[in-house]
């Protein structure tokens, strides 16, 4: 075989790998290459932020890039990091950052990326969840949630003894979704002495992620010793029925987000173009039943409040409607009302869910109750 004919064949095996041709990657669209070991990922606008674990002591770093602009640079924020990044979450304008010993908060209104150190006494927080004003942490052992509405947040424990360690969470209504080694795990936010429930424990392969969408729990098998590394669902209705492949992708997952009826993952390898991050996008549309309420455009008038609020814009004529506090405990719930006296609760901020018979659930709306 000539050295011509030798490159050629190099460069279609190279090809391959970088376009994913093959019918079991057909689903994957490559959003980002060339990143440092990314771990965690989060939107805000056209903005994808992106944790870096890096490959060596002190590397760490934050970077984002227009998701609209895919082929273009990514922005290296914060870089040579001692402390590395592993966790991210957004609430508002406000980008909240898991690095090992504590989480940092960056206002993203501003025009310069400065980050501030937040909540401290945190180890190796793996991964964020927001509900309401309550971030939700996992640590190294336990999980945890701060209360970002107070001035100076500190941490209170859920659940501890968490072992082997809570590497993702993710919340459906009023329960938390926790991996630990092979297995998923859940706790009811609202129970007063929290417990750990086994929800599925017959994995081949730790769990890196997972994300719920709708009653379907996405999770990844792709830890090092797996073969024919996956993205997999299973129903959480019924937990105990056949795992569904979701799509068979190239290296592993690390985390997993829902955002505009699509999964993205971030992963490592193959190397391609000579680093071993990237971020993907499953191409198969995810329409979750949370969007159908949420982009009905519900209002609630007058809000803030000191009594009544009105619900104008709900699509349905069967609904059920749940009010939360701050500590996401339910104190009011009624069924097809679209007047609602509050004027016997204490001021503060409430999260108002509205549920319909048919399955479908609006994003929570915050209610503003003065006196």
């Amino acid at each position: 075989m000539t050295r011509d004919m030798k490159n050629f064949l190099l460069l279609l095996l190279l090809s391959a790998v970088c376009f994913f041709p093959s019918s079991s990657y057909a689903q994957l669209e490559l959003i980002k290459n060339n990143l440092n070991h990314p771990t965690a990922i989060a939107f805000h606008g056209d903005k994808i932020y992106a944790t870096l674990h890096g490959n060596s002591p002190n590397n760490g770093g934050i970077a984002s890039f227009d998701i609209n602009d895919p082929e273009g640079t990514f922005v290296i924020h914060l870089d040579s990091l001692a402390k590395y990044p592993r966790s991210l979450a957004i609430k508002d304008d406000a980008l909240y950052i898991g690095f090992t010993s504590y989480i940092g908060k960056v206002d993203l209104t501003q025009p310069e990326f400065v980050l501030e150190e937040y909540i401290n006494n945190v180890f190796f927080p793996r991964s964020l969840e927001f509900v309401g004003d309550r971030l939700y942490i996992a640590e190294d052992d336990k999980i945890t949630y701060a209360d970002v509405s107070n001035s100076s947040p500190f941490t209170v424990e859920v659940i501890g003894n968490v072992i082997p360690s809570p590497l993702s969470i993710t919340v459906k209504g009023d329960e938390l979704y926790t991996t630990s080694g092979n297995g998923i795990y859940k706790v009811s936010l609202t129970d007063s002495s929290p417990t750990l429930h086994p929800v599925r424990t017959d994995f081949d392969n730790k769990i890196y992620a997972i994300c719920a969408v709708d009653n379907e729990l996405y999770l990844d098998q792709t830890f090092n010793s797996a073969t024919g590394k996956k993205i997999v669902k299973f129903n959480l209705l019924e937990p105990g029925n056949t795992l569904e492949t979701v799509v068979d992708i190239p290296g592993s997952a690390i985390h997993i987000i829902y955002e505009e009826e699509h999964i993205y993952f971030s992963g490592r390898g193959p190397t391609i173009g000579g680093t071993v991050g990237q971020i993907f996008k499953i191409a198969e549309e995810i329409i979750a039943n949370t969007e159908d309420l949420k982009s009905s455009s519900v209002s609630i008038y007058p809000n803030p409040t000191r009594d009544v609020i009105q619900l104008v814009g709900v699509p349905v004529t069967n609904y059920v409607v749940s009010l939360f506090n701050s500590l996401g405990q339910l104190v009011l719930q009624l069924g097809n009302q679209n007047t609602i006296d509050l004027s016997s609760l204490p001021a503060g901020s409430y999260y108002l869910r509205i549920d319909t018979e048919e399955g479908l659930r609006s994003a929570s709306q915050t209610v503003i109750v003065t006196k």
